[in-house]
């Protein structure tokens, strides 16, 4: 996991998470969070509340397991807790 910022011309980003492509092995932003005005906003490319049920029906495998951990992460992020 990359935790690191990414300024753009008016915000910042703080990227979560980044997995490699398969097809050309170059490392992609999946997770960003930012604050804009009073709200918190999380973005992500990912489906990290995904049961494993989903996963089986369309065989996609996951190396490090269900992703309800980040799932968790966000909501308590997005909601200052």
């Amino acid at each position: 996991m990359k935790n690191y910022l990414l300024k753009t011309k008016f915000l910042f980003f703080f990227i979560v998470y980044t997995q490699k492509n398969k097809r050309d092995d170059k490392e992609k932003v999946m997770t960003i969070r930012t604050t804009y005005g009073a709200g918190r906003v999380y973005v992500t490319a990912v489906h990290p509340e995904a049961p494993q049920d989903w996963r089986t029906y369309y065989n996609v495998t996951d190396q490090d397991g269900l992703d309800t951990d980040l799932a968790t992460d966000m909501v308590r992020w997005a909601t200052k807790e």
